[in-house]
């Protein structure tokens, strides 16, 4: 699943965010409009605490440890 945040209003008082993936994104679709932010990751973005992460790659070209 891709996923995507909609930002409605971003830095207004009325700010709403969400976070779903592209096949949900359309149950959403009040939150399109002039002034929204979409923002579409790709395979390697994944949810982690309401946050879209995006991996910069360096596990892949490098030879490091996680614990």
């Amino acid at each position: 699943n891709t996923p995507v945040a909609i930002i409605k209003g971003a830095y207004r008082e009325s700010q709403t965010v969400v976070i779903t993936d592209l096949e949900n994104m359309e149950a959403h679709a009040d939150k399109l409009g002039m002034i929204s932010t979409v923002i579409i990751g790709n395979s390697s973005t994944y949810n982690f605490r309401n946050l879209m992460i995006n991996p910069r790659g360096y596990t892949s070209k490098y030879n490091l440890q996680t614990n």
